[in-house]
């Protein structure tokens, strides 16, 4: 809908099934889990009128250490 496409590296969805695992949840529990990761994405996408842009989850972006970021250009 933003023109955006998501992509997760694959020790980003072990550090995500990990969390779900240790908070004993299911898929309720992965949904809260990413809308946790993605809520500054969801709020600026929009931002950009629709321009193409690449947003990557990493294993850092799922422990918190960094924030997701959506590259444009």
């Amino acid at each position: 809908l933003e023109n955006i496409t998501l992509k997760f590296t694959s020790k980003a969805l072990e550090a995500i099934a990990d969390k779900a695992i240790a908070r004993n949840t299911g898929a309720r529990g992965l949904r809260a889990i990413l809308e946790e990761l993605m809520l500054d994405v969801m709020f600026n996408a929009p931002a950009d009128n629709g321009t193409p842009g690449i947003c990557t989850i990493d294993e850092k972006v799922v422990n918190g250490k960094t924030v997701a970021e959506i590259k444009r250009g």
